[in-house]
């Protein structure tokens, strides 16, 4: 997969939840999901879903600490990405006027 450019470990990301869980939807994600998608798209899920405790304040974390978090390459983060936003569980959105190509 290509995605060279399209993200970058220095590019911010913010984790907005829109409404509750369903109270079983671990249940569903291991059992359901995972044998579709895999282990590593339901590993970034689960720490993007966490991701809202530490940052109440809506600060934006760059993609290198999520490689650090899940020890995995940016290639593998940005396909188990697209896999879960392929099945619905996730939606991204780019914000143009933030993003920045200088030093």
């Amino acid at each position: 997969m290509n995605f060279i450019a399209k993200i970058l470990p220095v590019d911010g990301y913010k984790v907005a939840l829109r409404g509750d869980l369903p109270v079983d939807y671990i249940l569903s994600l291991t059992h359901l999901y995972q044998p579709i998608i895999g282990s590593k798209p339901v590993m970034l899920y689960l720490t993007l879903l966490h991701e809202i405790d530490f940052t109440a304040g809506g600060e934006a974390q760059t993609h290198h600490t999520l490689m650090n978090y899940l020890c995995l390459p940016l290639d593998e983060i940005y396909e188990a990405r697209t896999k879960l936003e392929g099945i619905g569980l996730l939606q991204t959105f780019e914000d143009k006027k933030r993003r920045s190509n200088s030093l």
